[in-house]
Order: C-alpha cells, then structure tokens, then sequence
C-alpha cells in the first residue's frame, strides 16, 4: 500500500481520482489544488507517490519536478492529463515524471501507471 498525494486544479479530478487511488488499495495522504500545495504538502505528508496534473506543472515541468526533487527525493511522480494536453504529458515525462495516465481515469491504466513507479 502506497501514500499518494492528489494534485489538480479541479475538485471533482482530484474526488474521483482519490476514489480510484482508495479503491487500488492504496492511502490518499493530502489533496492539492495548486503546485505550491503540492510541494507544501508532499513535504508534511511524505508521499510515495504525488499524482500531479500537467496544468498545475506548468509551462516548464522540470522546475516543478525538481522542486518535488528537494522537498521529497522519494516520491515518483505521475503526471496526468487528459486527451488533450497529450503532449504536455510527453513534455512531463521526458523532465522526470516517472510515469503519465490520461483523463478520463481508467483504473486499469491508473493501476499500472502506479504499479510501475512503485
């Protein structure tokens, strides 16, 4: 069982994306809505994982990612987006997110995505 913190923009992403996350066994340590929530949270929550939205990434990933390196080195990330940003979610991957899964969540493709980074 894996600590996960849920970073989006958007309250319903983040509600059924922690519904998901819980029914894959796993624990939802925090929920974020912006980066900075994010990186504060993933510092007083200690994830394994942080499933984070491109959006909230922004512009330039890798300056995210890597303040998610100094705050918590442990943590994988898993970059989502949906069909749409598509290649925002290779610009993520390609600057260290460990793995992306596309919107609309499919558990099955949740399930490996947070499998592989685990």
């Amino acid at each position: 069982m894996a600590r996960i913190l849920v970073a989006d923009g958007a309250r319903v992403i983040r509600q059924v994306a922690a519904l998901l996350v819980t029914s894959l066994q796993h624990d939802v340590v925090a929920e974020a809505s912006t980066a900075q929530e994010a990186v504060a949270a993933a510092v007083r929550f200690e994830p394994d994982v942080v499933l984070i939205d491109v959006e909230l990434l922004g512009s330039e990933p890798g300056e995210s990612l890597a303040r998610f390196a100094e705050v918590r080195p442990q943590a994988r990330v898993v970059a989502c987006a949906s069909l749409r940003q598509k290649e925002d979610l290779r610009r993520a991957i390609a600057a260290g997110a460990r793995a992306g899964v596309l919107r609309p969540f499919v558990r099955s493709q949740l399930a490996e995505a947070l499998l592989g980074v685990l």
